[in-house]
């Protein structure tokens, strides 16, 4: 026996396949657009860690020069001195990639129970807001001798 093909079965075989199509490009979009979420997410805290870490490299960079921290202070990256002293309460801002990051060094005293130690924890804080509006932080944190 031969088989017919009905114009009614080949009109459905062809919307059940352009259905089908369809459906496949619109889970390829979004996976795209999580895909380019993803990376811009990722590109934002490497930047964010990369401003903390020179934060502390600064930090070691002052005390390695003969410079004494003094706890419960806060700094930021001068270019023409190094570090200079900051309001604590007003974040140094630096906008890179067409993002704002505002960044904060603090030192303080490691061991408050014993005054008369000398080592001093550097805290080098980076916040920003991402694309969905959430506001993001990165802390490197380290202890310096600060003799």
């Amino acid at each position: 026996m031969k088989s017919k093909n009905l114009p009614s079965q080949t009109l459905l075989e062809v919307v059940l396949a352009v259905g089908l199509s369809v459906a496949v490009l619109a889970a390829l979009v979004i996976l795209a657009a999580a895909s380019i979420r993803t990376v811009n997410s990722a590109l934002a805290r490497t930047t964010a860690t990369k401003l903390a870490n020179s934060g502390i490299e600064a930090a070691r960079f002052y005390k390695d020069s003969g410079s004494i921290f003094s706890g419960g202070l806060c700094y930021k990256i001068d270019s023409s001195v190094g570090l200079s002293e900051q309001d604590c309460n007003i974040p140094f801002s630096i906008p890179l990639d067409g993002r704002n990051y505002e960044r904060q060094i603090k030192a303080d005293n490691y061991d408050d129970s014993n005054p008369d130690t000398d080592l001093i924890q550097v805290s080098s804080s980076v916040s920003w807001v991402d694309a969905g509006g959430l506001s993001k932080n990165v802390v490197i944190t380290t202890v310096l001798d600060n003799e």
